[in-house]
């Protein structure tokens, strides 16, 4: 078989005649539990890591949830972030997503580094400890 030299007007002809659609790959998450200040699920994603974070049934019976979700949850999450990925914005992005009551975070470009799953789940130990510090704290003073 011999090799054809395709010219660009036979690889525009051919894309042509295909879908015009591309195919878009759905991300893949692994749920993580186990924690009892959030739930979670990460995916490694164009060498970057993306993360979701839940609220849990042990943050649902506080008196006040929803300033734990909303107030509590994500300054532990930049502070954290910044501090163990040794980032700031652009490289680190987070966002609330209403719909789901949950937290995104992206760190970007920390996907392709040697092992990003044992990354992660040092970071999830990370933002555990200091929003159970948070927590414990809070405790106090209310007793």
């Amino acid at each position: 078989m011999a090799n054809q030299d395709l010219h660009p007007a036979q690889v525009v002809k051919q894309m042509e005649d295909q879908s015009s659609e591309l195919p878009v790959l759905p991300i893949r998450f692994q749920r993580v539990s186990g924690y009892t200040t959030f739930e979670a699920e990460y995916a490694v994603t164009e060498g970057d890591l993306v993360f979701h974070f839940y609220v849990t049934e042990e943050i649902q019976r506080l008196p006040n949830p929803r300033h734990y979700w909303l107030e509590v949850f994500p300054a532990a999450l930049e502070a954290t972030a910044k501090e163990y990925f040794k980032a700031e914005f652009p490289r680190l992005k987070a966002a609330y997503t209403e719909e789901q009551a949950s937290w995104w975070l992206r760190a970007k470009g920390f996907g392709m580094l040697l092992d990003p799953h044992k990354l992660v789940h040092n970071y999830f130990d990370k933002l555990d400890e200091s929003l159970d510090s948070v927590l414990t704290d809070a405790a106090r003073k209310t007793t």
